[in-house]
């Protein structure tokens, strides 16, 4: 399922939840990419239109949790983050997930594809 910014809701943790549980998918990947336009969105702030607000202010949260000492935040830095905060969230996410996930029925990963090289860096 493709998902501006990785972000992970409700719905899209019903979504998971059904296809791990009705259509037998046993691994999650959450791919990350190069230069996430959400990500660099909410690295940039400022104001966000429309409901794209939904998709970058929770990839806001998480840039402000990881900025250190005010230096600017590196996006794809940023990208990494958001992949491994949605890849624990997922693992957090009760009754089904988290119980798949411990019976060893599920895998979840993180990755970044590289846009310029095509490469996947596995996190």
């Amino acid at each position: 399922m493709r998902v501006a910014g990785n972000i992970i809701n409700k719905m899209i943790l019903g979504s998971l939840e059904y296809t791990v549980d009705h259509l037998g998918t046993r691994l999650i990947l959450v791919l990350g990419h190069s230069g996430c336009g959400a990500v660099a969105a909410a690295v940039s702030g400022g104001h966000i239109p429309g409901h794209l607000a939904s998709i970058v202010h929770p990839i806001q949260n998480l840039v402000k949790k990881f900025t250190k000492n005010g230096s600017p935040p590196d996006v794809d830095e940023r990208v990494r983050e958001n992949v491994r905060q949605t890849v624990k969230n997922i693992h957090a996410s009760r009754p089904i997930l988290s119980k798949m996930i411990k019976d060893g029925d599920l895998e979840v990963a993180g990755a970044i594809y590289h846009l310029e090289s095509g490469k996947i860096e596995l996190l």
